[in-house]
């Protein structure tokens, strides 16, 4: 039989931290997109529309792997759940 093993608190440690920064990208791209989005206002031109079109693939680009960390977060946090809950029921 395989061994598993799992650090308890560094698995929740990794799970919060995953989340603060899921949360942090979000908000630093929220805060880069106002910016942009002034500069865009006052900028006219084909340079601005390649621009325009540039970031926005970036952006979609960005936020696509930052929604890929939830699956992860979760499935984290499922086997943190599992093991814990095998931990619990493997005691007398």
């Amino acid at each position: 039989m395989a061994v598993v093993r799992m650090d308890l608190d560094q698995a929740q440690q990794t799970i919060d931290t995953m989340r603060r920064t899921m949360d942090e990208f979000n908000s630093q791209l929220n805060g880069l997109s106002g910016s942009v989005n002034s500069l865009l206002g006052a900028w006219e031109g084909r340079a601005q529309a390649q621009f325009n079109s540039a970031w926005d693939e970036w952006r979609n680009r960005f936020l696509t792997a930052v929604n890929e960390l939830q699956p992860m977060i979760s499935g984290l946090e499922t086997e943190r759940r599992e093991m814990e809950e095998a931990d619990s029921s493997s005691h007398f």
